[in-house]
């Protein structure tokens, strides 16, 4: 993120999620045939054998650049105090654990939910997985072109809750095909976004700070919300119900990205609004162009 321009970030966020959906696509297909060959340890084997490659790229084909290293010898605690001090980045955080909790859905609840339709679970992934190779990058591009990630993250933050709305309201394998998809274009819009938006949220000097700090959304989201997808569909007979209570999550996360994130959505819906609150001081415009409540 630090080598490229900012209009550029959401692109290059894009790739990175493209080589990840390419990931999802390929590993279970590799455990797959192993399963099928009764190899199980060659799941392990080959797991091993590509993190291995993974470093190997990392040691040998990348380098550090000039401001990372001069980062590192002036990294200090303080990087840490103006995160913590840093509101919008909070609220943007809070947004990403949100976020986190509901995607971890795909890799629970999802596929367990699918098994009562399809014994070919895979599917799941497999319409994840190709959706985000086939249209990450180009709607990254368009996300460059556009240079307002406001439109791609209102819509994302719509459409991935709704998803889960669908997959209750929608019983049966069309409506799983449709969460799915829904599921898969909410996440196409959303995470490219807001690790832009990180991106801008930091200096040359703490962004790697952000970013680590910006991981406990990860870190935190997706275990709670394994944790709470496990024990409603493994004690509730209903899957309706489940989908419900995720949808009133999904509309809690709407609701947040309107209230603490109200500014950038009246800036895209209504500009009026937005001249009417810097003329009379309720925000401010900062440096990297973004406007805070005052």
């Amino acid at each position: 993120m630090l080598s490229v321009k900012e209009r550029y970030r959401p692109m290059v966020s894009s790739l990175r999620a493209t080589a990840s959906n390419a990931a999802v696509v390929v590993g279970p297909t590799l455990a797959g045939v192993a399963i099928f060959f009764n190899y199980i340890k060659g799941i392990f084997i080959i797991a091993g054998v590509c993190y291995l490659i993974g470093v190997c790229l990392i040691l040998f084909f990348t380098k550090a650049s000039a401001g990372s290293t001069a980062n590192s010898k002036t990294f200090s605690l303080s990087v840490y105090k103006e995160i913590g001090q840093n509101k919008r980045f909070i609220n943007l955080l809070i947004y990403m654990f949100l976020t986190w909790f509901l995607y971890a859905q795909l890799f629970i609840t999802i596929p367990d939910y699918a098994r009562l339709f399809t014994n070919h679970v895979e599917q799941v992934f497999l319409i994840n997985g190709m959706m985000g190779i086939l249209l990450q990058y180009p709607t990254g591009v368009v996300m460059s072109k556009v240079n307002n990630p406001n439109v791609f993250l209102t819509l994302g933050t719509i459409l991935f809750p709704f998803s889960f709305f669908i997959l209750g309201f929608i019983q049966g394998q069309f409506g799983l095909y449709i969460g799915i998809i829904l599921f898969t274009l909410g996440e196409l819009f959303m995470f490219p976004t807001v690790e832009a938006m990180v991106a801008d949220f930091s200096s040359d000097k703490s962004m790697a700070a952000y970013f680590g700090v910006s991981s406990l959304g990860d870190g935190l989201g997706r275990p709670a919300g394994s944790f709470l997808g496990s024990i409603l569909f493994g004690m509730v007979p209903s899957y309706s119900f489940g989908w419900y209570v995720f949808s009133f999550v999904g509309f809690g996360l709407f609701l947040y990205y309107f209230i603490f994130l109200r500014v950038i959505f009246f800036r895209l819906i209504h500009p009026p609004r937005i001249r009417y609150l810097l003329n009379h001081n309720y925000i401010v415009w900062t440096k990297e162009k973004h406007p805070v409540i005052n």
